[in-house]
């Protein structure tokens, strides 16, 4: 049963204090990362009891949401299903004097390629992983590995 990611997002953000209350949004491997102008405006309580997050955490000025390893599309969901912007993006002022619309361009460019890459790899990396795993333990079967990594 897929998980519906949007329903999330909107729990979450209003849990959070609202869009109003969010000055950016990052992830990493496990965790929506929010930056909030108040932490006393977000629902700690509330955002523990959602179904789908893990854990509530507040540490280096960041208002943390642990939501496992369906990070990323809850990520893309709460950017869906809001006007908060991605972390990174809300630097308008350009450093060498080139229009603000042009730099969060590149710099929006910049965030879908680190995207893209984070889940190319996340889908790939269990692949390789069982490859080396299974080239390095039929050996010792005394079978052989070539069939393994050359695909048919």
């Amino acid at each position: 049963m897929a998980k519906d990611y949007n329903q999330l997002a909107k729990e979450i953000i209003a849990k959070v204090g609202g869009e109003e209350n969010v000055i950016s949004l990052a992830h990493c491997v496990t965790r929506l990362r929010f930056k909030l102008k108040d932490e006393s405006k977000a629902d700690t309580e509330g955002l523990s009891k959602i179904r789908g997050v893990i854990k509530v955490l507040q540490a280096g000025g960041q208002y943390q949401v642990v939501i496992g390893n369906d990070v990323a599309d809850a990520y893309d969901a709460v950017l869906r299903n809001s006007h908060i912007k991605a972390a990174g993006e809300d630097a308008a002022t350009a450093r060498d004097g080139a229009p603000a619309a042009k730099q969060k361009s590149a710099t929006s460019s910049w965030i879908r390629c680190r995207v893209f890459l984070h889940h190319f790899w996340a889908r790939l990396q269990g692949q390789v992983c069982s490859r080396v795993f299974l080239c390095c333990l039929l050996p010792l079967a005394g079978w052989t590995t070539l069939p393994l990594l050359i695909p048919s």
